[in-house]
C-alpha cells in the first residue's frame, strides 16, 4: 500500500490539483478525480476501503471536506498565500469587486476572454486571483505557476499534514459518511486487513446510506447545470457576520441565526397565527404545494424567509433558486428527489424551494414561474414545497393561475420589537468589540446613540408603530432621519462620478437589471467600484451591484430630478455597443411601468414617467434598431420575446398621441417577433401568432382602423391559435378584455343580421374567459370592475343585442360556470329569473328541466357562497312559482331551512343589498299580512337605495329589475296595488336616471 508521503511529494500532487497537469486544462474536480496517488495515501492514512465509492464522491470528499477543513483551519486567514491557495482549491474569498477591479485597470496577457468569461470555473483565471492576492497580477504565466507550486500547494501540504494528524478520527467519521469502508485494526495492520477483506463476509463491505445533507451536497456537485443552491445552514461555516447590516436594515442571511441575530416573526396563513417553527411543522405534510410570504416593501419578507431556513429540521431541504434570470424548472427538481432518495436511508424528507421575486421576474411571471408550477401540479407526485416572497402586486400575479396561499407577515408585536431593539443594541456593541471605536460608529449611525439611551420600552414602541415598514423604522432609530434625508446625505457626500453610478445602482435594483462593474465602469466613467461597493452605499454581492433595500433605492430616484431621470438611459444608448447594456436597457422597461409606490404615489408616478420617456427619447434617434437588437439577441427565443415585450411597454398610455412612436415601437415588436418564430428554440408557433396578432390589434388601433368586424376577425383569430381549447390557455384573460371593448363598440341598438352572428362568438368568448379567470384562486383574481362589466353585458346588453339567442347563450354561460366549479351568485340567480319570466312560454319537458337545473344550480351557489341570501330568495320565489320542493321534501322543514341560512348570510355579510334580499325573503315566508308588506316595503327602499345615482348604473339596476318586480307582484296580492304602482314609477324613474 502507498504510505503517506513526504511533504515534497504531497505538494507536487497538490500543485497538480490546483490545474498543474501537463497538456489541456481540466476542471478542478477532474483534476482531483486524476490525483490517484494522493487518493490512494489518504485512505491508507484513515484506514478506509473506496471500494464501491464512486470517482465523483471521492473528489467531494477531497474537495468539499478535506481541503475545505484545512483552508478554513489556516491560523491565518488574510495571509496571501493562504488565500491564493483558497482560490485555487475552488474556495472564493478574493471580493469580486477587487477582482473586477483589477481586470477593468489591467489583466495579464495570458489571460484570455474565455477564462473572463468563465471566471472561476478556469484554472486560469484562478491562477490570476492567485497572484492578485499575493498584489502582483501582471506577473508572467511561468512565474505565476512557479508561485503556485512553489509557495501555495506546499502550504496545503504541510496545512493537510497537520490537519490530518490533529483530526484523524473526525476525518475517518466523515468519509464514512460518503461511502467509505473503515477498517479494522492498528495502522500497521492495514495492508493484511485489505488484504483480507476478500474473504470477509461482512455486511461493513456493503456501501452505506449517506446522510441526507451529504445526499444533497453529493447530487448537487454532480449536476451543476441545475439552477439549485443548498441552502440549509452551515454549521461548520465560521465566517463571521456583517454587524452593519443589521443596523442598515438590510437582509439578514440564514446565517446570522448562529449569533440570534434574526428575530422570528409571526405570520398569518388562513386566519390562523403561527410561529416560525409552527409554520415548518406545517410545511411538512404539504407536498406539492406553494407558498407566498406578503408583505409591505421594506418590512422583512426575504428575512423571514431566512429564518425558515435557519431554523430547518433534519428532514427540511432548503433549495434556492440560484438565477432569477433563468426560469424555474420542475423536471430538475423531480430528478433531484430522485436521485437523493437513492442515496439515503428510506425517510420522509421536505424538499423547500425557495424563490425571490423581484422587479424583474415580477414583470415577466409568465417564462419564469407559471410554466413551471403548472408541470409541477400537472405531475401529480411533487414533493417539494415551493416558497415563494414577494409584494402584494406579486402576490396577485401568481394567484391568478397558480393556487398559491398567502403567508402574511404580521404587524411586529411587543416581545418581537423588544427583540429587535436588543438587537440593535448588540450589532453596535458587537461593531465596537470588533475594533471600531465609539466615535466611528456615531459618525456612521447619528441617532444610534440616543435611541440606545431611551429606555428599551420606548425603544420598542418606535419599533412597533404600524405607519411604516421595518425597515424605514430602522432607519429612523440609527440615523434619526427619514428616508428621504438619509439618501439624500448618502448622495451628498459622493463625488460627481459616484454619484452618477449609485443612480445607475439604484434603478438596476428597482427594475431587476443585473448591473456588472464592467456595466457600471461604462456607464459611469470614473466611479470608485471598490469603496462604493463596500455597503458604501450600495453592496456588491454575486457579481452583481444592487442597493442596500429596494425601498431604498426607489426613494433615492424619487428624489432625483427630471434631468436625471432622462439621462440615466440616455447613458446606457451612448454604450449601445455592449450586449450587456442594450439587455439591461430592455429588460428596465416593464419593471418601470409596474413600479409600485412606497410611500409618495405621486414621485412614483414621476420616476415611472420620466424615465420611460427618457428610454423612448434614447431609442428614438436610433437607425437599425432591429438589426441592432437581434444581433444581440441572437437566435435565443427568450432574449427576442422579452425584447419585444419591452416595446409593446413603450407604447404610450394613448395610443392616438404619439402615433409615429408607437407605430415604430410596434414594427420593431413584430420584427422581433417574427425572428423569435424562426429561433431553434421557440416551443410553437400559436403563442408566437397570438403575440403578432395583438400587436396588429394596437396598430389598427394606433391608425384608428379598428372597426367591430375586423376586431372580430382579430380576434377570431387570436382564439383559432390554440384551437378549440383556447380558454385553457394562459391569454384567456387578453381575449376577456378585447371582448369588451369589441361589445363597447356597439350602440344598443338594433344590430344587422352579420353582426349579430358576430356578436355571438363575442358573447361566447366573453362568457368562457370570465369563467375561466374566476375559475382560478377560487375567484380572487377577478376584480369587481371586471364582474360589473361582464354581469352588465349578460343580464342588460344581450338581452338588446341578440333578444332571441338570449336565454341560450346565458343558460351556455352557466353551463360552463358549473363546470368548472365557479357557480357565480348574480349569473344563477339570473338565469333563474329568466325561467321564472319565460315560465308559461317553454314546453312542459323542457321547462321542468329548466327547472330541476335551476333548484340545482341555486343549492350550489348558496353553499358555495354562504354569505350570499340572493340565491336563497330566488330559490324561494322559484319555489313559489313551481312547487317543485314541495313534492320532492317537507316544504316547511325546507323553507325553514332557508331562512336560517338566510340569517347566517346576514351575519356574514350585512350590507344593504343583502340586507334589503332578506327582507324580500322574510316577506315571502311570514304568515302575516300587515308583516309581508312592511317587509316587501323596506325590501323595495332597500333596493332603491342601493341602486348609486350617477350615470351608467345601468349593471345594478337590471340585476335588481327581478327582485323589484317580484315585491311589487306580491304587494298586489296582499291588495296593496297602489304601494306597488308607487314602486314601479320609481324603477322607471331609476332606469331613465341610470341611462
Amino acid at each position: 500500500m502507498t504510505s503517506w508521503p513526504t511533504s515534497e511529494s504531497l505538494s507536487e500532487h497538490i500543485a497538480k490539483v490546483m490545474g498543474g497537469y501537463p497538456g489541456p486544462h481540466k476542471s478542478l474536480e477532474v483534476n482531483m478525480e486524476r490525483a490517484t496517488g494522493l487518493q490512494a495515501a489518504l485512505e491508507t492514512h484513515l484506514h478506509i476501503s473506496s471500494e464501491g465509492v464512486s470517482a465523483e464522491r471521492k473528489t467531494i470528499f477531497m474537495k468539499n471536506q478535506l481541503f475545505k477543513s484545512v483552508v478554513n483551519e489556516a491560523s491565518d486567514r488574510d495571509d496571501p498565500i493562504r488565500v491564493a491557495a483558497a482560490e485555487l482549491l475552488g474556495f472564493p474569498v478574493m471580493p469580486e469587486e477587487a477582482i473586477d477591479a483589477a481586470l477593468a485597470a489591467s489583466a495579464p496577457s495570458w489571460l484570455g476572454e474565455e477564462d473572463e468569461r468563465k471566471r472561476r470555473d478556469s484554472v486560469t483565471f484562478r491562477l490570476f486571483i492567485a497572484v492578485l492576492a499575493k498584489g502582483t497580477p501582471l506577473v508572467s504565466v511561468e512565474s505565476a505557476r512557479t508561485y503556485r507550486r512553489d509557495q501555495c500547494a506546499p502550504l496545503v501540504a504541510n496545512l493537510l499534514t497537520n490537519y490530518l494528524q490533529d483530526h484523524w478520527q473526525e476525518a475517518r467519521s466523515e468519509a464514512k459518511k460518503f461511502g467509505y469502508i473503515p477498517l479494522l485494526g492498528e495502522p500497521e495492520e492495514v495492508e493484511q486487513t485489505i488484504g483480507d477483506a476478500s474473504t470477509i463476509d461482512s455486511p461493513a463491505k456493503v456501501r452505506p446510506a449517506l446522510p441526507l445533507p451529504v445526499a444533497v451536497r453529493t447530487v448537487l456537485a454532480a449536476h451543476p447545470e441545475w439552477r439549485l443552491e443548498y441552502a440549509n445552514l452551515d454549521t461548520t461555516d465560521k465566517t463571521p457576520i456583517d454587524w452593519n447590516v443589521v443596523l442598515d436594515g438590510g437582509q439578514l442571511s440564514p446565517a446570522y441565526a448562529r449569533h440570534d441575530a434574526i428575530i422570528t416573526r409571526r405570520v398569518e396563513l388562513d386566519g390562523r397565527e403561527y410561529t416560525t417553527l409552527q409554520l415548518l411543522e406545517h410545511l411538512d405534510s404539504r407536498f406539492g404545494k406553494t407558498f407566498f410570504v406578503t408583505g409591505d416593501a421594506g418590512d422583512g419578507k426575504s428575512t423571514y424567509v431566512n429564518s425558515l431556513i435557519a431554523a430547518a429540521k433534519t428532514t427540511h431541504v432548503f433549495l434556492r433558486w440560484s438565477n432569477y434570470y433563468e426560469p424555474y424548472d420542475h423536471g430538475c427538481l423531480a430528478q433531484f428527489q430522485g436521485e437523493v432518495d437513492e442515496l439515503i436511508e428510506p425517510t420522509t424528507w421536505t424538499p423547500i424551494v425557495v424563490y425571490s421575486i423581484d422587479r424583474y421576474i415580477g414583470q415577466n411571471l409568465d417564462s419564469h414561474l407559471r410554466a413551471g408550477l403548472h408541470a409541477r401540479a400537472l405531475s401529480g407526485n411533487d414533493r417539494s414545497v415551493v416558497v415563494l416572497d414577494g409584494r402584494w402586486s406579486d402576490y396577485d400575479g401568481v394567484r391568478a393561475d397558480l393556487r398559491v396561499r398567502s403567508v402574511n407577515l404580521l404587524p411586529l408585536n411587543a416581545t418581537e420589537a423588544t427583540s429587535w431593539a436588543k438587537l440593535i443594541t448588540r450589532a453596535r456593541d458587537n461593531l465596537i468589540e470588533e475594533g471600531l471605536s465609539e466615535e466611528d460608529v456615531s459618525t456612521q449611525y447619528p441617532n444610534l446613540a440616543d435611541f440606545i439611551d431611551l429606555r428599551l420600552h420606548a425603544q420598542a414602541s418606535c419599533l412597533q408603530a404600524r405607519d411604516s415598514p421595518l425597515l424605514v423604522k430602522l432607519i429612523k432609530a440609527v440615523y434619526g432621519q427619514d428616508m428621504v434625508q438619509k439618501v439624500w446625505s448618502e448622495l451628498d457626500r459622493l463625488t460627481a462620478e459616484d454619484k452618477q453610478a449609485y443612480c445607475h445602482v439604484c434603478l438596476a435594483t428597482v427594475t431587476g437589471v443585473k448591473l456588472t462593474s464592467p456595466m457600471l465602469a461604462a456607464l459611469a466613467p470614473g466611479v470608485n467600484l471598490i469603496d462604493r461597493a463596500n455597503r458604501d452605499p450600495w453592496v456588491y454581492h454575486a457579481r452583481e451591484h444592487k442597493a442596500r433595500h429596494q425601498v431604498i433605492a426607489q426613494v433615492l430616484l424619487e428624489s432625483q430630478p427630471h434631468v436625471v431621470l432622462d439621462q440615466l438611459p440616455s447613458d446606457y444608448a451612448d454604450r449601445f455597443r455592449l450586449n450587456e447594456i442594450v439587455s439591461g436597457l430592455m429588460y428596465m422597461v416593464k419593471p418601470l411601468r409596474g413600479l409600485e409606490s412606497v410611500g409618495n404615489e405621486d414621485a412614483t408616478n414621476r420616476v415611472r414617467k420620466w424615465t420611460i420617456e427618457g428610454i423612448r427619447s434614447a431609442l428614438r434617434p436610433m437607425n437599425r434598431l432591429e438589426s441592432t437588437l437581434t444581433g444581440v439577441a441572437g437566435d435565443n427565443y427568450d432574449h427576442l420575446c422579452r425584447f419585444a415585450e419591452s416595446f409593446i411597454a413603450l407604447l404610450s398610455d394613448k395610443l392616438r398621441a404619439q402615433a409615429d412612436d408607437n407605430a415604430r415601437w410596434l414594427a420593431v415588436a413584430r420584427h422581433l417577433l417574427e425572428t423569435a418564430a424562426a429561433a431553434p428554440n421557440c416551443p410553437g408557433q400559436d403563442q408566437i401568432g397570438f403575440e403578432i396578432l395583438k400587436i396588429e390589434w394596437r396598430e389598427k388601433e394606433v391608425f384608428e382602423q379598428l372597426e367591430f368586424r375586423t376586431a372580430v376577425d382579430l380576434l377570431g383569430k387570436m382564439t383559432k391559435a390554440f384551437g378549440d381549447q383556447w380558454c385553457e390557455r394562459p391569454y384567456y384573460g387578453e381575449i376577456f378584455r378585447d371582448s369588451l371593448k369589441m361589445l363597447k363598440m356597439l350602440p344598443l341598438d338594433v344590430v344587422s343580421v352579420d353582426d349579430s352572428r358576430d356578436l355571438e362568438s363575442v358573447y361566447t368568448w366573453l362568457s368562457k374567459s370570465y369563467h375561466r379567470l374566476r375559475s382560478l384562486s377560487e375567484g380572487a383574481n377577478v376584480s369587481p370592475h371586471q364582474r360589473s362589466n361582464f354581469l352588465e353585458s349578460y343580464t342588460s346588453h344581450l338581452f338588446v343585442h341578440l333578444p332571441d339567442k338570449s336565454l341560450e347563450l346565458v343558460e351556455d354561460s352557466w353551463h360552463y360556470s358549473m363546470s368548472l366549479e365557479v357557480p357565480d351568485t348574480a349569473l344563477t340567480t339570473f338565469y333563474v329569473e329568466q325561467i321564472i319570466c319565460m315560465f308559461r312560454e317553454l314546453p312542459k319537458e323542457e321547462r321542468d328541466r329548466r327547472i330541476d337545473e335551476a333548484f340545482k344550480g341555486l343549492i350550489e351557489v348558496a353553499m358555495a357562497e354562504k354569505w350570499a341570501v340572493e340565491p336563497l330568495l330566488t330559490m324561494t320565489i322559484l319555489e313559489a312559482k313551481t312547487k317543485r320542493l314541495s313534492k320532492v321534501d317537507d316544504l316547511p322543514t325546507r323553507l325553514e331551512n332557508i331562512r336560517r341560512a338566510a340569517e347566517e348570510a346576514l351575519k356574514e355579510n350585512d350590507s344593504a343589498l343583502n340586507t334589503s334580499f332578506a327582507h324580500h325573503l322574510r316577506a315571502l315566508l311570514t304568515n302575516s299580512p300587515d308583516e309581508r308588506v312592511k317587509l316587501l316595503v323596506d325590501a323595495l327602499d332597500g333596493y332603491n337605495k342601493c341602486i348609486p345615482k350617477e350615470k351608467n348604473t345601468v349593471g345594478m339596476t337590471r340585476r335588481l329589475a327581478f327582485a323589484w318586480n317580484q315585491a311589487c307582484i306580491e304587494l298586489r296580492r296582499c291588495k296593496k296595488g297602489d304601494i306597488a304602482v308607487k314602486y314601479e314609477q320609481l324603477y322607471q324613474g331609476r332606469v331613465a336616471e341610470g341611462g
